[in-house]
């Protein structure tokens, strides 16, 4: 298998690393047609019947599979929050604990094609939403020339402009990852064929880079989201099921599941770094990076494994992982993680923490509890640095 067959097979794209690079914007298949046509998002309970006969066997590509899996993934959105209004009490008794069979069937074969979990994830919202606008096909790709395929939100008289820069910040910054994911898979590719000449320098340097041009990314969400149109707009349309009292039922199923919805914690390219770092994690901090990844795409998880496995082929001083900690420019690429984590940090208090409503400041808050997870995964950067 040569590199390109391997960046092939975990849907890895060079130029856009796991932001799709030929996202399908529309498929030609009619029962599709019918939905996309046919359902409003913010009617969607009266217009299910438009999807009851929804052939996902017709989808061949792993575009129209994405796109599909977006397009429902939107559907269940609408159909359980539309009622909810976040500006006042977050009422979850209104949300229906039960997928209709229309809806819960394609989603869930759906989501065992793709080897992903039946809800919302990164990987749709952020990753497989988003294009380049007509006429700019040459231009750069940053949130101002990007638009939404589906630009949709479900909450009436919604800060759409605010929605959709969420989500286009959010796949300029994943796509400006993809020289360090392009330049990891490399040298990993290189190291597993028995390369001993391999350009960490390259690699090191594209991480460096990559994470002070997210740095940055995070600080344009300010441009057009204020905080409040994104607590009270933007992330309740990311909601999984895990906050409903009795989680969630697919179809005749009597099992309920409480599985998540769209988290920045589900990020690939943020892996894939980590991984080739060696970030000397926690037991418990394992265990949530592992975790989620069974929200992203099976290849992009495919990936992860294989740098992990790169990295921990030899503990020699002749390894990939000697020559990564004792390369120059290691304490660099640390550092510039760090930064990257801080900011996060950053993030999380102003979009989060700061609208809180008063009473919700306990500090097992889910909110604290968000912000205590990434400041320890910020500190892990200082431990394995220090380590070294």
């Amino acid at each position: 298998m040569t590199y390109a067959d391997l960046l092939k097979e975990y849907h890895i794209s060079s130029k856009r690393g796991f932001v799709l690079e030929h996202p399908v914007t529309d498929l030609d298949d009619a029962k599709f047609q019918r939905i996309t046509s046919g359902a409003d998002v913010g009617t969607i309970r009266r217009s299910l019947n438009y999807i009851e006969d929804f052939d996902v066997d017709a989808l061949t590509t792993h575009e129209e599979q994405r796109h599909a899996k977006l397009f429902l993934e939107t559907i269940v959105q609408g159909y359980l929050y539309m009622d909810i209004n976040a500006y006042e009490e977050e009422d979850l008794s209104k949300v229906p604990d039960r997928l209709p069979e229309s809806l819960a069937l394609p989603c869930m074969k759906l989501s065992q094609l793709l080897g992903m979990k039946p809800v919302i994830s990164h990987a749709s919202v952020s990753l497989a939403n988003v294009k380049l606008i007509e006429g700019k096909d040459n231009e750069e790709f940053v949130a101002e020339n990007l638009e939404l395929i589906i630009p949709r939100t479900y909450m009436k008289d919604a800060d759409t402009e605010g929605y959709s820069w969420f989500f286009r910040v959010t796949a300029e910054i994943e796509a400006g990852f993809a020289p360090a994911i392009h330049s990891i898979g490399s040298a990993c590719y290189e190291s597993i064929q028995g390369n001993s000449e391999i350009d960490l320098e390259e690699s090191l340097t594209a991480i460096i880079s990559s994470c002070e041009k997210a740095r940055l990314g995070f600080k344009r969400y300010r441009v057009n989201l204020p905080p409040r149109v994104f607590y009270y707009e933007v992330r309740p349309c990311l909601w999984g099921y895990d906050q409903l009292p009795n989680g969630m039922k697919f179809g005749s199923s009597e099992e309920a599941v409480k599985y998540r919805g769209a988290s920045a914690s589900e990020s690939t390219s943020m892996q894939v770094v980590d991984a080739f770092l060696n970030i000397n994690y926690n037991p418990m901090q394992k265990g949530i990076i592992v975790a989620n990844r069974s929200f992203m795409p099976a290849g992009h998880r495919k990936f992860i494994e294989y740098v992990e496995k790169a990295v921990a082929k030899d503990d020699n001083d002749n390894s990939l992982l000697h020559r990564i900690h004792s390369h120059p420019l290691f304490p660099s690429a640390m550092k510039s993680l760090k930064d990257l984590r801080s900011e996060h940090v950053n993030l999380v208090t102003l979009y989060v923490i700061t609208q809180m409503k008063s009473g919700s400041e306990s500090p097992v808050s889910p909110g604290k509890m968000l912000l205590g997870f990434i400041k320890s995964f910020r500190d892990a950067c200082i431990v394995t640095e220090k380590s070294e």
